[in-house]
């Protein structure tokens, strides 16, 4: 578990006190992974492994965004949400919003839909990423 925890895989939601031991409680950070062994194992040895799955994570996230943006009539392109921004805020407020992003996701994420023959029900791409920009 905390090797997990460690590559960021894995997060702590709750600790409870049972009776004198503590139970840690996580869930994934993601409701699917997808490691191409192949592309890490390229890397160089020097190279941070998990910056490589994030990497791949983003590039396949851009490809499948732009294809589903070709398909879509030029009217529903403007019915997509995207926000790319530049967000002030102090270590406080982004812990904040980060909660509230998570709190936000998190019904939807762990959210299942059963009848997967229901022609109203679609997958849904989603990213959602906060980080302290680099100047």
């Amino acid at each position: 578990m905390r090797e997990l925890v460690k590559s960021g895989l894995l997060v702590l939601t709750d600790t409870r006190d049972n009776g004198g031991i503590l139970e840690k409680y996580y869930l994934p950070v993601a409701k699917d992974f997808r490691i191409r062994l192949h592309d890490i194992e390229e890397a160089d040895e020097g190279d941070n492994h998990k910056l490589n799955i994030v990497r791949k994570t983003i590039n396949d996230f851009r490809d499948q965004y732009l294809r589903s943006l070709g398909k879509l009539a030029d009217e529903d392109v403007d019915q997509q949400l995207f926000f790319a921004g530049q967000l002030t805020l102090n270590d406080q407020e982004a812990a904040m919003l980060k909660r509230e992003l998570m709190a936000v996701i998190k019904p939807w994420q762990e959210k299942k839909n059963e009848d997967t023959t229901n022609a109203n029900i679609k997958r849904y791409g989603a990213v959602l990423s906060l980080y302290k920009k680099e100047d």
